[in-house]
């Protein structure tokens, strides 16, 4: 009985089975089939990356065996081959009895007489302590070199000792001995400086010497000057006054040269080439 029950029952479960079945035709199924592999490739996510195991870098004497074999050297400091000058005792006296030296003469020094000026002497000892090598922080040890006579009198009396900077005693200096009226004396000398005065002082000179005396004159006066009447410019309008009136230079006046060195070159063939050619007396007559 239990047999035959179960056989029913698997008979049963078949037929339920085949009625739920439904055939599917081969033609639809194909295509579905074959498109499987895209849908799984596009839905395939890529793989995830791979983490790398950072490399230890290894020593420097491992990758560069050749340095075992060397004795380890401490890194020197490169040393500055251009040594600084160092000012000694002994250095800073050898130039200063150099510097004596060299105003020996008396005529190279300073003194405070007329004529000289204090700044035209100054280049010459700049100058000078270059030569001997005294350094500029020194000048003030090789002032006393320079001056004589007066000078060298004042400044014993009134800046020996008294720990003047070299600019404190070049301003003392000028101070004394340039004063106003020192001042105001070569302006009246400038202005009254002309080639008919020259040549008055000088009876027995040519033309050509009495134009020599006058560039002397100038070039004596005008470190006298104040500052603005010692410009280029002011010197050559000095020079062209001085001449107007005299035949010689009219031509060269009427036409000057650009530079203080070409106008006084103009001027001198100028008048060089009238006293040749006979057209003027040779000297000057008032």
């Amino acid at each position: 009985m239990v047999q035959g029950a179960t056989a029913t029952t698997e008979r049963l479960s078949e037929t339920s089975q085949k009625e739920h079945t439904v055939a599917i035709p081969s033609a639809l199924v194909q295509p579905v089939l074959q498109s499987i592999p895209d849908i799984q490739s596009e839905l395939q996510l890529p793989p995830a990356p791979q983490l790398q195991q950072p490399q230890q870098e290894q020593p420097v004497l491992q990758q560069r065996p050749e340095l075992l074999q060397q004795p380890l050297q401490q890194e020197q400091p490169q040393q500055n081959t251009q040594q600084p000058l160092q000012i000694t005792a002994t250095t800073s006296s050898r130039a200063l009895t150099d510097l004596a030296k060299l105003y020996s003469a008396e005529s190279s020094r300073f003194c405070g007489k007329e004529d000289e000026f204090l700044t035209v002497y100054l280049k010459a000892f700049r100058g000078n302590c270059s030569l001997v090598g005294l350094p500029t922080e020194l000048h003030h040890r090789g002032f006393m070199c320079m001056l004589g006579g007066c000078a060298v009198a004042y400044y014993y009396d009134y800046i020996a000792e008294r720990n003047y900077t070299f600019e404190q005693m070049v301003a003392i200096v000028k101070r004394h001995f340039e004063t106003v009226e020192f001042k105001l004396k070569y302006k009246l000398k400038w202005r009254e400086l002309s080639f008919a005065t020259v040549a008055a002082q000088h009876l027995d000179k040519t033309k050509s010497e009495v134009f020599e005396l006058l560039l002397e004159d100038i070039d004596r006066i005008q470190p006298g000057l104040p500052e603005h009447l010692q410009h280029p410019s002011e010197l050559k309008s000095k020079l062209l006054l001085a001449v107007l009136g005299l035949p010689e230079c009219n031509l060269a006046a009427w036409n000057p040269a650009a530079t203080w060195e070409g106008l006084c070159d103009s001027l001198r063939s100028s008048i060089a080439t009238t006293l040749r050619n006979g057209t003027n007396s040779q000297y000057f007559n008032n």
